[in-house]
């Protein structure tokens, strides 16, 4: 049985292994699919973004016109809108071509202004920051998560104070906080 995927890639699935293998040709059609994604700021212009990604496909002459390439919205991530760049090429320039869009993808974003985001958390209440301080006997950091609602709720229910130990065996409670709680 003979398959095209979506993106170009020739599949041949012989009868006798049809219901458990497959035969995966990317060599076979004449044209595959480049298909990246590039993030970009929530505070960056989306268009801007399409514009630029979109200038560095057409001026690479290995990107076929027909059908035309293509940038979209593919994702609201947690730190980045995450556009989606989608082309076709000669199937020996697949590589090529991959690896040329990631750099001018890259450039074309600068060129454009655009930052290139990068995770990060920010702690911006005491009341669910992890807080150090040193221990009575000096062996070490206790850590303890502030959050006294929380902890006041577990506490209520027969949970020990929530005052974790440091060192190897931070799982374990601090015996002087449960005994003072209970």
């Amino acid at each position: 049985m003979e398959l095209h995927s979506t993106d170009g890639v020739f599949q041949f699935v012989p009868n006798s292994g049809l219901w458990n293998k497959r035969i995966v040709n990317y060599t076979r059609l004449r044209t595959r699919m480049v298909d990246l994604k590039f993030g970009i700021s929530y505070a960056d212009d989306v268009a801007a973004a399409r514009h630029a990604l979109l200038a560095c496909m057409v001026s690479d002459p290995r990107i076929e016109a027909d059908p035309a390439p293509f940038v979209f919205v593919d994702e609201l991530a947690d730190s980045a809108v995450v556009m989606r760049l989608r082309c076709w090429t000669p199937t020996p320039d697949f590589w090529s071509v991959r690896r040329a869009l990631m750099e001018y993808g890259k450039g074309a974003r600068e060129r454009a202004g655009l930052s290139i985001p990068t995770r990060s958390a920010m702690c911006t209440s005491a009341a669910i920051c992890p807080m150090k301080r040193p221990r009575p006997d000096g062996r070490g950091p206790v850590v303890q998560i502030a959050a006294p609602g929380l902890f006041a709720r577990l506490q209520r229910a027969g949970h020990p104070s929530g005052i974790l130990r440091g060192g190897p065996r931070a799982h374990r409670l601090e015996h002087k906080q449960r005994q003072r709680h209970h």
